[in-house]
């Protein structure tokens, strides 16, 4: 038999695909069952298969699945089957840990958004309350500029009295 070519991480994986897909089956558990499980997980379990035949190949042993033997998609098929029949057990109890940790997590929401309202409530007051100080420094500031410019046109008049007072004064003399 002719030695084959060793496929690649995403060969294996479009070829488990397409077995898939090409399954007449309506039975879509296989499918899910493999959905359920991260890309991580499957991603190391091909990387184990594909280091068990490099060890072969590198052996000197001709990796070659006979007809009569199960095919490569059919021991990854059962290898992942394995390891999800273990999990299959626990999944109302996944289910309903799920449910819960939901349910914690909206609570949880929930309470940060009330702090979050107390929070822009309180920093809205904050900011009324300096928004009323500045106009109140504003408004006092503008009755000093008001009072400090009559002040000055009283000192200027004072002052050109003084200088016509002084001028009388000179041409007397």
């Amino acid at each position: 038999m002719a030695e084959k070519e060793r496929p690649s991480g995403l060969a294996i994986s479009n070829a488990i695909r397409a077995q898939r897909q090409s399954s007449a089956t309506t039975d879509r558990s296989n499918l899910n069952d493999t959905l359920v499980k991260s890309s991580l997980w499957k991603k190391k379990t091909l990387e184990r298969i594909e280091t068990a035949r490099s060890r072969d190949a590198a052996n000197g042993e001709t990796v070659v699945l006979p007809t009569d033997q199960p095919s490569f998609l059919d021991i990854a098929e059962q290898h992942w089957q394995e390891l999800v029949s273990d999990t299959d057990s626990n999944d109302h109890e996944l289910l309903q840990r799920r449910s819960k940790e939901i349910e914690r997590l909206q609570q949880k929401i929930e309470k940060l958004d009330a702090e979050n309202v107390r929070l822009l409530a309180q920093h809205q007051e904050e900011l009324d309350a300096r928004r009323t100080e500045l106009l109140e420094f504003q408004d006092a500031y503008n009755q000093f500029q008001r009072e400090s410019d009559l002040l000055l046109n009283e000192l200027v008049h004072e002052n050109e009295c003084l200088r016509a007072a002084e001028a009388d004064r000179k041409k007397r003399i």
